[in-house]
């Protein structure tokens, strides 16, 4: 979390309009995102996006999980 939030601010995040941040959807680095957002100053308009291979790998996990014959 130290790298992300000095590459954060090296790029002057605080002086930005909108924020997306893309990542696997891993809770243990999610939880940390928004105390880390505010602490830096970030803008109101923050997005979150998972990519699309991990969101297909755990849909297909919860599906097989779910559907097993």
């Amino acid at each position: 979390m130290e790298i992300l939030e000095a590459d954060l601010v090296d790029l002057g995040i605080s002086q930005a309009k909108q924020v997306l941040l893309i990542g696997d959807g891993a809770e243990w680095i999610w939880i940390h995102i928004p105390p880390l957002l505010a602490r830096l100053g970030c803008p109101v308009e923050t997005y979150q996006l998972f990519d699309f291979y991990h969101v297909t790998e755990n849909l297909k996990a919860f599906a097989d999980a779910a559907f097993n014959e």
